[in-house]
């Protein structure tokens, strides 16, 4: 799942505000008022990372936990990269 949170004050209360001229979603906090363009980095908490990678490595395949988990192939195989760089 997608945790949509506020860089400058880390309330969840962040709805969708458009997109940039490079197509990126825009993202407003209701808490503070910011406006941000979220990274993939700060969408997905670090607990849901590891949860899939760890589906993944019981599982072995990469494309029933993407579609079960709602992630993009390409995602998971960066995130296992990820843990497999820094074992």
């Amino acid at each position: 799942m997608i945790e949509l949170r506020c860089t400058s004050c880390g309330s969840g209360s962040v709805v969708r505000n458009g997109k940039t001229g490079a197509r990126k979603q825009k993202f407003h906090c209701k808490e503070c008022g910011a406006y941000r363009t979220l990274l993939a980095e700060e969408v997905y908490s670090e607990e849901f990372r590891l949860m899939v990678v760890h589906d993944y490595l019981e599982n072995g395949s990469m494309r029933t936990v993407a579609k079960e988990n709602g992630i993009a192939l390409s995602t998971l195989l960066s995130w296992v990269k990820g843990v497999k760089e820094i074992s």
